[in-house]
């Protein structure tokens, strides 16, 4: 089976789509301050989980999609908080 170009494509502007909101918050408002930096974690992030959810739904039979999409979005989520907040290593303390 073959992967289709076209989802990665919708993949890549759903990423820049994302990415704008941080961009206009940091221009207008000083309580968000992102770095360069942190756009390119971020797009990698959205990314990276973008395409495994691709590659789930494409490779994985249905009584196991389910369960992986899950464990996926668990993932993706506890690693965007860490990277956020710091809830499981605080540097410095």
């Amino acid at each position: 089976m073959r992967i289709k170009n076209q989802a990665f494509g919708w993949l890549a502007a759903v990423t820049a789509t994302l990415l704008v909101v941080p961009v206009v918050a940091t221009a207008v408002s000083d309580s968000v301050n992102w770095s360069w930096a942190d756009f390119i974690v971020a797009a990698v992030m959205v990314l990276l989980a973008g395409t495994a959810f691709i590659l789930v739904g494409q490779y994985i039979k249905p009584a196991r999609k389910g369960w992986l999409m899950a464990i996926l979005v668990l993932l993706t989520l506890l690693l965007w908080a860490e990277l956020a907040v710091g809830l499981f290593f605080q540097p410095g303390i």
